[in-house]
């Protein structure tokens, strides 16, 4: 083997260390991996030579027998030169430990700076490491950066606009329909919501509020200082707010309750009675005052059950057709106490002596009690009037004859007789019709003046008696007018 000079030896090492350093600092050019192992070719003989100089491990002077050489053709014999790597005397030609990337190529100083040694990446290098093959199927959030690795086991990545969680893209949710104008309560505005839906602007101020899901403002709730009752509490005020946009309850509430808008105390209890002016009053549901339930013309008077209406003046009496009522209690009012006889009549109270006609009765029962009357005063024998008589309920007019043919054709009838009550009544009234038949056995003591009893009359004629006449026994019995007696 020829020895190089050094003069060429020092050319030929200066450019193999520039040539290394180079392709160090181009990670991404070309691999450098073929450095120091291609020594076979003849262009790196040189190289070789220095290389069988160095084999010897031990340092690199024996390079100066080297200049000997007279030419570079026996270069060939320079295969041996592999060992030389191992020269550790010469100048380190990158980094050690240094790791970079050349493409997809790995490329690593050695320890000792004197090589470059390469590795191929399959999945790609980055930062001087071979990435690893990404889980297929799987997927993991780097940052703001969706990564996932496709069932092939190929990587992606993608931006997320709105960040990246959970393995997925963050997104966005719409507050609101695009382009509606709507209430926001909050906020006290009708705003407008962005085409897209992710955003709303304020488009008008609501003084007053407005409510949800309304487009519009709302107007004043109330006035300022105006109150109201609470609707939910009969016991509690409620007062407008200042901004007038609704109402707020009273911090204490009323002791008894709430009305028109303030606390009311009642004046009396609801439901109460009592006697007022003009009858029984009791207390409205409000309390705020009697009312007038019952009217009482005579008055009110308070019983142990309350008040009630009095009915009468206590002691009063009144009549109620032949009835004579009286007043015992107050608020029982009347209750019948007497009546008066057939041949009487009820006037203010008392019965007087009154013969009352009617066509409500039968002629036949007129003509008894009309006969009757006329018996008792005949009885009686005192000189003038003894008894009215009342027409005003009768229509038609009754004569002697009438009376007459009446009493003849039922005195012989024994219930007949009974039916004057007593039989010194009948003897009367036989003595005043006189005798029935064809022999005459006393003349009749019975005379109209005006020749019958009026109908339509109230006590205008009147039953009297006269004991001037001209019959044997000188009495007589008259109907004649009333004033006619005085």
């Amino acid at each position: 083997m020829r020895l190089i000079t050094s003069t060429a030896r020092a050319l030929l090492l200066g450019l193999l260390i520039q040539s290394v350093v180079v392709a160090g600092c181009a990670e991404d050019d070309k691999t450098t991996s073929t450095v120091g192992t291609d020594a076979t070719d003849a262009t790196d003989a040189a190289d070789a030579t220095d290389a069988t100089d160095a084999a010897d491990g031990t340092d690199g002077t024996t390079a100066v027998d080297g200049s000997d050489g007279t030419d570079g053709t026996d270069g060939t014999d320079g295969t041996d030169g592999t060992d030389g790597t191992d020269g550790t005397d010469g100048e380190p030609i990158c980094t050690p430990g240094q790791e970079t990337c050349n493409g997809t190529t790995r490329v690593v100083c050695s320890a000792d700076g004197s090589q470059l040694n390469s590795e191929p990446c399959d999945n790609g290098c980055k930062f001087g490491k071979c990435v690893e093959a990404c889980t297929p199927n799987s997927a993991t959030c780097d940052g703001d950066v969706l990564v996932t690795c496709s069932a092939e086991g190929v990587e992606a990545k993608t931006p997320c606009d709105s960040g990246c969680a959970d393995a997925k893209c963050n997104t966005v949710e719409p507050v609101c329909e695009g382009g509606k104008v709507f209430c926001d309560v909050g906020l006290k505005a009708i705003v407008e919501c962005a085409p897209d839906g992710l955003t709303a602007q304020k488009k008008e101020a609501c003084p007053f509020g407005c409510a949800d899901g309304a487009s519009t403002c709302s107007e004043a709730a109330c006035e300022v200082g105006e109150t109201r009752c609470a609707a939910d509490d009969e016991k509690v005020v409620e007062l407008c707010l200042e901004d007038q946009s609704g109402w707020k309850k009273a911090e204490q509430a009323c002791k008894v309750s709430c009305k028109d808008g303030s606390c009311f105390v009642p004046t009396c209890e609801p439901g109460a009675s009592e006697c007022g002016v003009l009858g029984v009053e009791v207390c409205n549901d409000e309390g705020t005052g009697f009312e007038v339930k019952e009217l009482c013309k005579s008055g009110c008077a308070v019983t142990p059950e309350g008040p009630a209406c009095k009915q009468c003046k206590k002691g009063l009496k009144q009549c109620d057709g032949k009835t004579i009522e009286v007043c015992n209690d107050e608020v029982v009012g009347f209750v019948a106490e007497s009546t008066c006889t057939d041949i009487q009549a009820c006037q203010n109270g008392a019965c007087v002596d009154m013969a009352v006609l009617s066509d409500t009765n039968s002629a036949e029962a007129n003509y008894l009690i009309l006969m009757k009357a006329m018996a008792k005063c005949f009885a009686a024998g005192v000189e003038g009037s003894c008894r009215a008589i009342d027409t005003s309920g009768l229509t038609k007019a009754i004569t002697i004859d009438d009376l007459e043919t009446w009493f003849c054709e039922n005195e012989e009838d024994e219930a007949f007789q009974a039916s004057f009550g007593t039989e010194a009544d009948f003897i009367a009234a036989t003595d005043i019709i006189g005798s029935c038949g064809f022999i005459v056995t006393n003349l009749q003591d019975m005379t109209f003046e005006q020749d019958e009893v009026q109908p339509g009359k109230n006590a205008v004629q009147c039953i009297g008696y006269s004991d001037g006449g001209f019959i044997s026994n000188g009495k007589e019995l008259i109907v004649d007018l009333c004033s006619a007696f005085k």
